[in-house]
C-alpha cells in the first residue's frame, strides 16, 4: 500500500518552488512579505519550509507571479514520501540521548543498569 503525502513532503515542495520564485523575481525578503501582506518571519518560514501556506496566501502569492494552483501541486504524483516512522525513531532516539546525557553521572548508571536489566523481547504498544 502506497503512503500519503505527509506534510512534510508539501513543506519541502512549496519552499522549493518558493525559494525558486524568490530568487527569479530578485526581491528581499521584507519586500516580497510586504507584497503578500505577510510578517517577515511568516514569509521567512513559509521559505524555510517550516510552514504551509493559508490558501489566502497561496492565492495572494499566484495572483503576484501570474501562477495557478497546478504550477504548485502538478508535481504531487512524482512525490515519493519519506519513510516518516524511521524519521520518528531517529528523533526520538535522539531526544531520548539528549535526556541521558542531561543526567549527571549516578543518575546516568542507574538508568543503565535498568536497561541492561529490562527485557529485549518486550514489545510496546
Amino acid at each position: 500500500m502506497e503512503k500519503e503525502i505527509s506534510n512534510m513532503d508539501l513543506k519541502n515542495l512549496f519552499s522549493r518552488k518558493l525559494n525558486w520564485l524568490h530568487k527569479k523575481h530578485k526581491k528581499g525578503i521584507e519586500e516580497a512579505a510586504l507584497d503578500l501582506n505577510l510578517d517577515y518571519a511568516q514569509y521567512y518560514m513559509l521559505l524555510k519550509g517550516k510552514r504551509l501556506p493559508q490558501l489566502r496566501t497561496l492565492v495572494n502569492i499566484n495572483k503576484l507571479y501570474g501562477l495557478s494552483m497546478d504550477w504548485w501541486f502538478g508535481e504531487l504524483d512524482k512525490i515519493k514520501p519519506r519513510d516518516a516512522e524511521k524519521l520518528e525513531k531517529k528523533i526520538t532516539a535522539f531526544e531520548l540521548l539528549s535526556s541521558f546525557n542531561k543526567l549527571d553521572k549516578n543518575a546516568q548508571t542507574v538508568v543503565l543498569r535498568l536497561l541492561k536489566n529490562y527485557p529485549k523481547e518486550r514489545k510496546y504498544k
